[in-house]
């Protein structure tokens, strides 16, 4: 069994689009969506029909992001987190097609789990 890897994908436009939803109030927040790098997913739109992993990190800004997300993409599934770690697990195991997570948690991550990202 090989290990999985888990990085941040450029799914076409994702990174612009990611980009655009962070400003609301006087509060700024990233989302970034990580795949399995031997995923089939290369931009956003092949993400239709995937399940979703979210991260609830608390933030007021998660609400309206996935609200633009989902502007873009419908999902098959969505599964919200409050454990980063319950997440990642998930997404390493393929419960979950795609993670939603703040770019706050990118460095934990990183950090944490450097062999998966």
């Amino acid at each position: 069994m090989g290990l999985e890897v888990f990085g941040t994908y450029n799914l076409g436009k994702t990174v612009s689009f990611v980009q655009e939803i962070v400003s609301v109030g006087v509060k700024e927040e990233i989302y970034n969506i990580y795949v399995l790098t031997d995923s089939k997913y290369e931009k956003i739109d092949d993400l239709v029909g995937a399940k979703l992993g979210i991260y609830n990190n608390g933030a007021d800004t998660l609400e309206d992001a996935l609200k633009d997300l989902k502007k873009e993409v419908t999902f098959k599934d969505e599964t919200t987190y409050d454990d980063i770690e319950a997440l990642l697990n998930d997404g390493v195991n393929k419960k979950t097609d795609a993670l939603f997570v703040s770019s706050s948690m990118e460095e934990l991550i990183n950090e944490n789990y450097p062999e998966l990202f």
